[in-house]
């Protein structure tokens, strides 16, 4: 029940009053980035699959910030050729994921 909540509301906040699933908040992160860090599969799927989010977007991608936050399972499947993740983006500071 809770899933389906969260979707509608991510639906309003997008689909309903046009926000970019890609903008940028204060510390720059999106809300894949929240999802990623809070290990949120579900929200990343949705994020990614319904609204098109940029798994490859900004210095610090979602991808190092779920690796940051130990959320392997996370970073493997943004990684899967499904979500197409680059691994070896390099983000600030020359740093990569592989």
């Amino acid at each position: 029940m809770w899933l389906l909540m969260l979707k509608l509301y991510i639906h309003c906040l997008i689909g309903e009053f046009a926000c970019d699933p890609n903008a940028v908040g204060h510390k720059g992160y999106t809300l894949l980035h929240y999802a990623c860090k809070s290990c949120a599969m579900d929200i990343v799927r949705v994020l990614i699959h319904d609204y098109k989010a940029d798994v490859n977007e900004h210095k610090n991608t979602p991808l190092h910030v779920a690796a940051d936050a130990g959320h392997y399972v996370v970073a493997l499947t943004l990684v899967s050729e499904y979500y197409g993740c680059d691994p070896n983006a390099v983000v600030y500071k020359g740093r990569t994921c592989s």
